[in-house]
Formats: C-alpha cells, structure tokens, sequence
C-alpha cells in the first residue's frame, strides 16, 4: 500500500513539473534557428518560479529597453531597482518569429493572471546566444 501511494505521488509531482516546464511557451512548430530565438523568454518564465532576478535579466541585452506600460520605458539598469515578481508567472504564446540575420522578431500574447497583454520583442544575437533588445507592447 506505501509504495501505491509514493507511485502515486511521484507521478502526481512529475506530472505537475513537466506540465510547468512545456505549457509556459507556447509555440507552433519551430526550425532549430526559431527555437534558439524563444531561449530568452523560457528563462524569463523559469526565472520567474525560481524567483530569480539576474536569470530573468540574462534574458536582456545590457541596452536593452523594456516597455512596462503604453509609452512606459525603463532601461535593464532602472528595471533591476523596481522589479517584483509577481503572483503569476507568465505564459506565451509565441504567434510569429521573423529572423534577419543576428537580429529577429518575436510577436507574442502574453497572459499574466487575468491579464493579456500582446507583446513585441526585438532580439539581437551576440556571442552566440539570442538577448532580448526591446521590449514593446503592441
């Protein structure tokens, strides 16, 4: 009976973290080079579980700007002082990727709780590795 019901749990506790970890970026099917681009957003979800702010800032280039609100812009270094995380972590769903060379588009909803909020990030491919230049609300 203990060990039906330590089965039991373990497949509880796999099914809830692989549930975490696929449905936070949702993306219709992608080539190697699009996957490589959404990299950034998939650390700015785990960051957000982990509660961890410099993961969520390795998603951003250092010059990069964020938009927080309509109009409302911070740079990388400003955002560092004044954000929080919240009580949910958000989920994307990717609707298009356009890649030119070392710089690419990503045109997203993201929803946040109740909210949605349709979103552009403008990447750059430095060293390697894709990094989120701008951040804007669409």
């Amino acid at each position: 009976m203990k060990k039906l019901v330590f089965f039991g749990l373990f497949i509880l506790i796999s099914f809830c973290i692989t549930d975490i970890s696929l449905s936070q970026v949702s993306t219709p099917p992608l080539s190697p080079e699009e996957a490589e681009v959404v990299k950034p957003l998939e650390r700015i979800v785990e960051s957000w579980y982990k509660k961890d702010l410099e993961l969520w800032m390795s998603a951003y280039h250092n010059k990069a700007t964020i938009e927080v609100t309509a109009g409302g812009k911070m740079s990388k270094d400003k955002l560092r002082k004044y954000f929080k995380f919240g009580e949910n972590a958000p989920l994307y769903k990717v609707e298009k990727i356009e890649i030119k060379g070392d710089n690419a588009t990503a045109e997203c909803t993201c929803k946040e709780g109740d909210r949605v909020i349709p979103m552009k990030f403008d990447l750059v491919k430095e060293g390697g590795s894709w990094l989120i230049m701008r951040r804007q609300l669409r």
